[in-house]
């Protein structure tokens, strides 16, 4: 199953939303948006889109600059690091309803 996240690309969340009827109860669990009003969240979902992506894909290289916030709705995401030797070491895992940058 590929991991999804809300990101700045793909169609609008609005357009999607009725395909992930969890999304906001996802959203508001977090501690990031527990007390969030629910004018904010729909000012935020509207400002939001969903994509996905596969195994193995990369969605930020380290030094990328980004713009977003992501949040994992399904899934989870594994934070590499280079090490000296020219491979990678697993930094952390993240996993549905934790965000990165």
């Amino acid at each position: 199953m590929p991991t999804q996240a809300l990101s700045t690309q793909a169609k609008p969340i609005f357009d999607l939303i009725r395909w992930f009827p969890t999304l906001t109860n996802k959203i508001t669990c977090t501690r990031l948006f527990d007390d969030i009003s629910e004018n904010t969240l729909r000012n935020l979902l509207s400002h939001s889109r969903i994509a996905a992506t596969k195994k193995g894909n990369v969605i930020v290289q380290q030094g990328d600059t980004v713009d977003f916030l992501y949040f994992i709705i399904e899934g989870h995401i594994r934070i590499l690091r280079a090490n000296p030797e020219g491979g990678e070491i697993t930094n952390n895992l993240l996993q549905d309803g934790e965000t990165f940058m």
